[in-house]
């Protein structure tokens, strides 16, 4: 009698654990169902220190714009304004008190669902270009990767060729020189217009390519920069970034007006939308797709 007993709670134990793993796995994701492009592959370029009203003056973007093929919205970052809780806002679409991610010390790895877990989950390729602090954060979750320590040079260049052999679903391209030049010259300097301008020719190049190969382009930024340089505080220059988006299929989707002010935080659910996986129940952005 004792054993049947204890055969039926094991029983119950496993049926109350297993339901639990069930109930876990199909809520940690909520399927979207969006009309989506047609292509499901997205690069993001994360522009460090990148401020929103620069952006505004950058050519290439305002040609795409002019021709109906791009949209331009005003985002706020969050406290603290640093880089590695601007990468993790924007990757995961969750605020820094869920994530953890606090400040740009130590080797802390990302440990909430991101979007390169995220699409490897379901069976898409990822890669990144960028700074080394994105390889401490997801390396895990990412498939191909080149990283540096400080020169930035050759960061589009290797973006096009990760396009080119290995066609990711989820590409980030991360260049570091406009925040150098916020940091030395200030965000209101020439010098660091002059930066912007170099990112913007690059950033044309690098769209020949993904145009060519279907991607959409989100272009974002983890922070902007005071007038004078620095980050890191409340002040609006440190907290207003674009997102722009750029697709010569942009009419396919409807997305919110860009009269909308918007979190960094939308940009991870909104991606989730293009590659059409799940969002994970930890972003707290909301997707720019108007269902």
């Amino acid at each position: 009698m004792k054993l049947k007993n204890f055969l039926y709670c094991i029983l119950i134990y496993f049926f109350i654990v297993t339901s639990f793993l069930y109930i876990f796995e199909n809520e940690f994701y909520t399927v979207a169902d969006t009309k989506l492009y047609k292509n499901e592959k997205v690069c993001l370029i994360i522009v460090d220190g990148l401020r929103y009203d620069t952006s505004l003056k950058m050519p290439f973007i305002n040609e795409m714009l002019n021709k109906n093929n791009g949209i331009h919205y005003r985002a706020m970052a969050e406290t603290p304004s640093i880089s590695r809780p601007g990468y993790e806002r924007i990757l995961t679409g969750s605020q820094t008190y869920i994530n953890g991610i606090t400040s740009n010390l130590g080797l802390k790895p990302s440990i909430t669902p991101n979007l390169f877990s995220a699409c490897k989950s379901n069976n898409l390729k990822t890669a990144a270009c960028g700074f080394y602090w994105l390889k401490d954060l997801y390396s895990i979750s990412i498939d191909e990767g080149y990283f540096y320590y400080y020169n930035d040079d050759k960061v589009f260049y290797e973006a096009e060729k990760q396009i080119i052999n290995y066609s990711p679903n989820f590409l980030v391209v991360h260049p570091m020189k406009v925040d150098r030049a916020g940091h030395k010259f200030g965000g209101k300097s020439k010098e660091y217009d002059e930066v912007v301008y170099e990112i913007d020719s690059e950033i044309k190049n690098l769209y020949e390519v993904l145009y060519k190969n279907n991607y959409t382009l989100i272009i974002t930024s983890d922070h902007g920069h005071k007038d004078k340089g620095g980050h890191g505080d409340s002040n609006i220059k440190s907290l207003e970034i674009p997102i722009i988006i750029l697709s010569p299929d942009l009419n396919a989707t409807n997305f919110k007006d860009s009269n909308n002010i918007i979190s960094q935080r939308d940009i991870a659910p909104t991606i989730c939308d293009l590659l059409k996986i799940p969002k994970t129940n930890f972003m707290t952005g909301h997707s720019l797709i108007i269902k």
